[in-house]
């Protein structure tokens, strides 16, 4: 299913992202980078991964610290539709 794999890319985006070594995990609920990447790559289902991307969240937190706050806007906005587009 298409939606899936491109789900899976922005999976895939965002653990690159937690993998910079620029990345600021200080404001979020995580510990380390470390553990912000095994909790991603825990997300076995499009809605789990869609909420990762829920205002106010960890991964939030960090995009803001990390840099990457407009990227985070558009891969969620972009989870959010492929979610929607799955459970048609």
């Amino acid at each position: 299913m298409k939606e899936r794999r491109s789900l899976q890319a922005i999976k895939v985006r965002v653990i690159e992202l937690l993998s910079a070594p620029e990345c600021d995990v200080r404001r979020s609920n995580w510990d380390s980078a470390d553990e912000a990447l095994r909790e991603v790559n825990r997300v076995c289902t499009p809605e789990a991964l869609a909420f990762l991307f829920a205002p106010t969240n960890s991964l939030q937190e960090v995009s803001l610290a990390s840099g990457w706050a407009n990227e985070f806007l558009q891969l969620g906005a972009e989870a959010d539709a492929l979610v929607e587009a799955i459970n048609k």
